[in-house]
């Protein structure tokens, strides 16, 4: 059993690193977002499934991967929490948001890359964004 989730969640970073390609995270390959957004879901208790899910969150919403892509490869429980985090052209903020609070996985994961963006932005001293993501952890982590 062990044997199969390390494959899965293997299948899923390589899977990730193909999708996003050369992209960039500031000025860092976006792999090192990845990454963070791993490590952070597993420090706060994330199991296999959600580390499948941090290293796809951003596929759909940052490539041409579908949902339909991600269900055929990882099944319906990754699939239903990366499309929960992948934000849709004109989808209001507060619905994305309220979505993905229902879901356990999805949440944890967000909170993960919200953690993520939000260092990237204070080192990059970009205040906006520093503001955003402290209010979206906030929202986050509401009870």
């Amino acid at each position: 059993m062990r044997d199969m989730k390390v494959k899965a969640i293997h299948k899923a970073k390589l899977f990730a690193f193909q999708a996003h390609g050369w992209q960039q995270y500031g000025r860092e390959p976006y792999f090192v977002h990845l990454q963070s957004v791993v490590d952070t879901t597993i420090r706060l208790g994330g199991d296999d499934i959600a580390e499948q899910v941090a290293w796809l969150h951003d596929v759909v919403e940052d490539t041409a991967v579908t949902v339909e892509d991600v269900l055929v490869q990882f099944g319906v429980v990754v699939a239903v929490a990366v499309q929960l985090l992948s934000k849709k052209e004109g989808e209001v903020y507060e619905n994305y948001i309220a979505s993905i609070r229902r879901n356990p996985i999805a949440k944890l994961v967000k909170i993960a890359d919200t953690l993520s963006n939000l260092t990237q932005s204070t080192l990059q001293m970009n205040h906006k964004r520093i503001m955003k993501y402290t209010k979206q952890l906030q929202i986050l982590t509401e009870v």
